[in-house]
């Protein structure tokens, strides 16, 4: 297992690795979520608000309802940026500590990173 990234970030640090990815506690901190992590086949990364996947939870919850919405996005007010993967069984979410430039370039860089090697490890149709 070779790593490939890392954004270590108080409360939580990204691995990506050739064939896995994880969230781990950053070190000394108390209370903070266990780590989490996945093999990347099959995975998808994309940088998100909260606000974004809150509204998507919200539409999901409405169509498996049974109704359909169809409106404009909102402002929630709620505008952390996350690093959202996802995938079979997989919901791993990456907070950084800050949102400015530059940790949104890394932030994008480790989601098409993840995409890449998953996409190489997730068997294709033929």
């Amino acid at each position: 297992m070779e790593l490939k990234f890392e954004i270590a970030t108080s409360p939580s640090i990204l691995r990506v690795y050739d064939d896995q990815v994880w969230v781990v506690p950053y070190p000394g901190l108390k209370n903070t979520p266990e780590p989490k992590g996945a093999y990347l086949a099959g995975l998808h990364a994309e940088v998100v608000t909260q606000g974004q996947l809150q509204q998507r939870a919200s539409a999901m919850g409405l169509v498996a309802g049974g109704l359909l919405a169809l409106a404009a996005p909102v402002q929630s007010g709620n505008q952390q940026v996350v690093l959202h993967i996802t995938g079979p069984g997989t919901d791993i979410r990456f907070i950084p500590g800050s949102a400015n430039r530059s940790m949104m370039l890394k932030l994008n860089e480790a989601a098409s990173l993840i995409n890449e090697l998953a996409y190489a490890r997730t068997p294709q149709p033929l």
